[in-house]
């Protein structure tokens, strides 16, 4: 091409002749062709010269996209060159300019830079566009000082000694075009002022804003040059000069290729954790803690290689908790289910269901178990029937179902079981909850290896307190031993680089692999293909100075930017879509949400999976088998953040069609659309038009996932998903009303009675919200009831019920929520005391439970019903109630209804046989214990305690009590440590009895509650020996358990524990008056009518004043030793016994 002017030949890439200066023509925007002189349209591609470009969407290509960056502006001027240039021919000013401008396009390109425009005899040029660095503000300083010097040797060349130029640099964020080229590139307020800071630097001198001093302080010498007035700024600039720089220095590679390194202890503690487990048959647990970057998951891989090199079968497991939003609450738990029962992700539902019974009836062969097995995991899998009614049984059923699996597996296939849990720090509460309860309740050897940030424990610091679980906090590797990574990898790495990489990893193996593979990206280092010899090498022709222009990252997150931003249209296309999706996705969620073809997907899918930003997962045992995910959460966080918001929003909407075409979305992946559609909807611009439609549809799908979430037990879930419907919902429609209800549930669960009242407030409302039916009232009434109670407000608890107690208060109620109602009117009215209305609920509670046809419903007002009779001391009832009770719900396998009916029958069966009552107390416990419903199973422990203690078994009761110590519910624990005291003081251990009382209490109650905090009190006195305390103590105590309990429940306990005191301290009148209630009352239960008399009969023994004869006090102490020893009450048969004996002692004649 020659020029147009003097037909000189143009050198390659000139902008201007060298023979004349005259400009050379620009190249055709669309296909960079050359234009000939005068030419309308391009020879190469037809499209008109001037014309807007503007690349066709398709094919590989990209429209530009306006995106918000931060970047490193840089202008540097030329002084000086005015007065040069008047002194001198023009064709050594241009020969000059040409030099000039050579050499700032190779220092620009040297550094990674951009030039934007050339404006006279200055240049501008930008960093951070089109391809990010971690290091760019230091790259663009760096060329701005070579710039400086450049110019002063170009002058000392051209005899000019006072040619100079002077650098300005601004770091900060522009509008940026992605896609264009030269000028048009960024735009913004930064691009002015680098122009005024420039104009303010003296010459030869590189000066920047505060931004940019402050990223490179640490490298360059930089000092503050103070406040300056700049045009276009209202307020003044602190400017700062760059004084000098530092010298600096700063994948093919596969992940079976990063050796283990500095975690050998920690393997081998893993490994004798996991055959602790094979010779215990029992669970354990290790928390494998550490931050991002650290090598948890490497550490995993490592375990999972020796588990393989077994000789024995071992059945492995690993899952994910799910870090987009809230998330799945089980989804680590069902994708194992699902891996092991060979369930594809694609699968139709009617195929999942009957491959998971396959896999049932081979591991489970008793078909009850089957059936209440199967029923749990369809529930957990999403996969329940359509049109079965759901009835809410507890998350103790679900718990003990989902533990069993893994028992049953184990025991059909002989083998220990291996769970990995990757990502536990977002793991919901409910999760961790099942997580904890498998390893302390399971009965097979397992090994659940939880993954996870320090955040975790920060947040679930009891996690780590249970005795079968070990935590490993993984520690930042030394120099040395990232050094000794880094030999590993790279064969020949120069010492400078080496060190250089050990000091930017900061003890972080992720880092120093990451760059690793990004120095492989820059062809700086190539592959061996020598199985012996570390798997890259540096290159011999590389010079280490070149690791300047990718210094090692100061972050991961830079460095992962630095590399997504070497990607192609096409392939980053596909890493985008990849980002919404999810830290794991498939290749149809990718076809989906970019449009492409199936086969260009997999390529893509293929390059990216060889650059090490996705892997396959090929392990048939994991939950994400068959499907492909980033390398590293990083990873996606950095290409998610990096897109438009308008371009994340279209993306989430694509998510959520593709989704909601799945099996599983109305199950476990709908709080997945919730977050698809919630992220869609924040991104999207107040004034789009689809937010509407938009809000409504998240509305919808916020309430499939909350039931789903209710019905999994994730009452966490419930509560935060539940938020998000209120703030969307158009005041209380009807989905807001049946949130709050839900919602409510679910504060009851997690014991949040102050969310429970304020939830249910406007649903409770008079009148009555027309959006509210009966039956959804009625369950908030006897929540928000309840809630009342449990708070110990008598007056509201009652009140929430009474737009329910008229005439015709249940009219249009459903049978189950009537039920429940019923029952709960029935218990205010005894705790008022009001036994007659209390019997007319009770019934009205039968008969809506029976109509009802629902067994949860049937056994829980069973054992209400049971509980009822027994505090109405209509013994003969009560017992086979509560007999019932528990057989029904055995039968149905109700675990949480079992639980409370044992309960039951374990607290008020003591009264009628000791004995018995203990084996009732022995289910109950393990039960409890296999449901994993800690506040039950702690008022179980504390009243089998009591049994225990009343029928002498001290061993057991030592073993029981040893192994729960501290008990939360107060009441249970006070309650327990009583029984305790008292058991230690029978065997003759004051102290050890005294100890057991020494624990805080909590004080300030009232009520009910209050008596065993007394008891507390009064004990204490007594052991102490400050007996005229004791005593009236112990009067007090009696009158308050008379108050509250009548004769049954608990005062015959406190009645016989402070009995003997009186007794040895000579007190017969004022026992007496204790002992009345019991002398005149008819329909005593075994229990107490046995105490009573041999209480009675010692107390006519000692008082000297009883006007009742010998032989009757014999009679007493007789009819007294019999009943205790039908009634089992080893500890009070033998306190009888023994006063026996001392009266007949005192009796003998003595022998002269």
């Amino acid at each position: 091409m020659v020029c147009a002017t003097c037909a000189l030949p143009l050198l390659a890439g000139a902008r201007f002749c060298a023979g004349c200066g005259t400009a050379a023509p620009a190249p055709c925007t669309s296909c960079s062709g050359v234009l000939p002189p005068g030419a309308r349209f391009c020879p190469a591609c037809g499209r008109e010269v001037g014309a807007p470009t503007t690349p066709a969407v398709g094919a590989g290509t990209t429209a530009p996209v306006a995106q918000r960056r931060v970047v490193s502006v840089l202008f540097c001027d030329l002084v000086g060159f005015t007065g040069l240039a008047a002194r001198r021919d023009p064709e050594e000013v241009r020969e000059l300019l040409t030099a000039y401008f050579d050499r700032a396009r190779q220092i620009v390109a040297r550094y990674g830079g951009t030039i934007e425009k050339f404006i006279g005899d200055a240049v501008m040029a930008v960093w951070g566009v089109p391809t990010a660095h971690e290091d760019d503000a230091e790259r663009s300083v760096r060329a701005g000082l070579d710039l400086v010097d450049a110019v002063a040797r170009l002058g000392e060349d051209l005899d000019a000694p006072a040619l100079a130029s002077r650098v300005g640099i601004v770091t900060d964020e522009v509008a940026v075009t992605v896609g264009a080229v030269g000028q048009g590139m960024v735009a913004g307020d930064p691009v002015n002022v680098a122009a005024r800071v420039q104009a303010a630097a003296t010459p030869g001198s590189v000066w920047c804003d505060h931004a940019t001093a402050r990223l490179v302080a640490s490298i360059f010498d930089v000092r503050d040059r103070g406040e300056h007035d700049l045009k276009g700024k209202t307020e003044p600039v602190r400017l700062h000069v760059v004084a000098g720089a530092s010298p600096t220095t700063t994948t093919g590679l596969d992940r079976s290729d990063v050796p283990l390194v500095g975690r050998g202890r920690d393997l081998a503690l893993l490994q004798q954790l996991f055959h602790a487990a094979e010779e215990e048959r029992r669970p354990r647990m290790a928390v494998v803690a550490g931050t991002a970057g650290i090598g948890k998951s490497r550490l995993a891989r490592e375990l999972e290689a020796y588990v393989e090199g077994l000789p024995h079968a071992v059945l492995w497991h690993s899952g994910r908790c799910v870090s987009y939003g809230d998330g799945v609450a089980f989804s680590a738990l069902s994708a194992t289910v699902r891996v092991r029962a060979g369930i594809p992700d694609d699968a139709e539902p009617a195929e999942a269901r009957e491959r998971l019974h396959a896999v049932l009836c081979d591991v489970v062969q008793d078909v009850a178990e089957r059936r209440w097995m199967e029923a749990h995991l369809l529930r957990l899998l999403g996969l329940a029937p359509e049109g079965e009614e759901l009835v809410d049984v507890g998350r103790d059923d679900r718990f003990a179902a989902w533990s069993l699996w893994f028992e049953r597996i184990s025991e059909r296939h002989q083998a220990p079981v291996v769970w990995i849990v990757e990502d536990a720090h977002h793991a919901d509460a409910g999760f961790l909850d099942f997580v904890g309860h498998l390893v302390s309740r399971g009965r097979f050897p397992g090994f659940v290896v939880v993954l996870a940030r320090p955040e975790l424990l920060d947040g679930r610091p009891r996690l780590a307190t249970s005795g079968r679980t070990a935590v490993l906090n993984l520690e930042r590797m030394t120099p040395e031993q990232l050094r000794s990574l880094l030999d590993e990898l790279v064969d020949g790495l120069p010492d400078a680089v080496a060190e250089l990489l050990v000091r930017r990893s900061e003890g972080l193996p992720l880092f120093a692999v990451e760059t690793v593979r990004a120095l492989h990206d820059q062809d700086l280092l190539e592959p061996t293909g020598q199985p012996q010899r570390p798997p890259l090498r540096w290159r011999p022709t590389v010079d280490p100075a070149a690791v300047e222009s990718m210094r090692a990252p100061t972050s991961l997150q830079l460095l992962v930017a630095s590399r997504l931003d070497l990607l192609t249209a096409a392939p980053r296309r596909v890493v985008d879509a990849a980002a919404v999706l999810g830290q794991t996705f498939t290749v149809a969620g990718l076809c989906a949400l970019t449009g492409a073809d199936p086969h260009e997907v997999e390529a893509q899918v293929a390059d990216l999976c060889t650059r090490e930003l996705f892997v396959r997962v090929t392990d048939r045992l994991s939950a994400d088998h068959g499907r492909i995910a980033f390398v590293q959460p990083t990873v996606r966080t950095v290409a998610y953040e990096g897109q438009a918001r308008r371009d994340r929003a279209h993306l989430h909407l694509a998510a959520v069609n593709h989704l909601e075409g799945l099996p599983g979305a109305r199950g476990e992946l709908g709080a997945v659309i919730v977050q698809h559609l919630h992220d869609a909807y924040t991104l999207l611009p107040a004034a789009d038009p689809r937010r509407g439609a938009l809000g409504e549809r998240l509305v919808a799908w916020l309430a499939t996932a909350m039931a789903h979430a209710a019905e999994m037990g994730a009452a966490q879930e419930v509560l935060h998903l539940g938020d998000q419907l209120l703030a969307r919902a158009d005041g209380l429609t009807t989905a807001a009303v049946r949130a709050r209800i839900a919602m409510a549930e679910a504060a009851t669960d997690l014991a949040h009675l102050d969310v429970v009242v304020d939830v249910l407030e406007p649903v409770l409302a008079e009148p009555a919200p027309v959006t509210a039916t009966p039956d959804d009232r009625a369950r908030a009434a006897a929540l928000a009831s309840r809630a009342h109670g449990l708070r110990g407000d008598v007056a509201a608890q009652g009140a929430a019920l009474r737009s329910f107690t008229g005439p015709d208060g249940l009219e249009g109620v459903g049978p189950g929520a009537a039920a429940i109602l019923c029952m709960q009117a029935m218990q205010w009215h005894e705790t008022c005391a009001d036994w007659s209305s209390a019997l007319v609920w009770r019934d009205l509670m039968s008969t809506h439970a029976e109509r009802s046809g629902q067994p949860p419903v049937v056994a829980v007002t069973l054992s209400a019903a049971a509980q009822s009779v027994s505090l109405r001391g209509q013994h003969l009832m009560a017992r086979e109630l509560r007999r019932l009770a528990v057989d029904y719900a055995r039968s149905h396998l109700l675990t949480a209804q079992l639980t409370h009916s044992l309960l039951v029958a374990l607290a008020f069966g003591i009264a009628d046989d000791v004995q018995q009552a203990v084996a009732i107390g022995e289910e109950a416990v393990a039960t409890a214990t296999r449901a994993g419903n800690r506040p039950l199973l702690e008022q179980i422990v504390s009243n089998q305690v009591l049994a225990l203690r009343l029928a002498g078994r001290w061993t057991e009761l030592d073993a029981l009590a040893g192994s729960h110590p501290d008990l939360e519910d107060h009441v249970a624990d006070m309650m327990a440590r009583v029984q305790r005291a008292l058991a230690a003081e029978t065997r003759g251990r004051p102290a050890e009895a005294l100890a057991h009382l020494d624990a805080p209490v909590r004080e300030g109650l009232d009520g009910y509650d209050r008596l065993w905090l007394d008891a507390i009190h009064a004990l204490r006195c007594h052991l102490e020996g400050d007996h005229a305390e004791a005593l009236d103590r112990a009067e007090r105590l009696c009158g308050l358990a008379l108050h509250h309990c009548g004769l049954v429940d608990d005062y015959p306990h406190h009645l016989t524990m402070v009995a003997p005191w009186f007794l040895a301290a000579g007190e017969h009148d004022r026992l007496r008056a204790l002992l009345a209630p019991t002398l005149h009352e008819t329909g005593l239960t075994p229990l107490l009518q046995a105490q009573a008399l041999w209480l009675r009969a010692a107390l006519e023994d000692a008082d000297p004043s009883s006007v009742v004869e010998d032989q009757a006090v014999d009679a007493l102490f007789e009819q007294a030793v019999e009943a205790l020893e039908a009634v089992g009450a080893a500890t009070d048969l033998a306190r009888a016994e023994a006063a026996r004996r001392a009266r007949a002692a005192r009796r003998r004649p003595s022998v002269p």
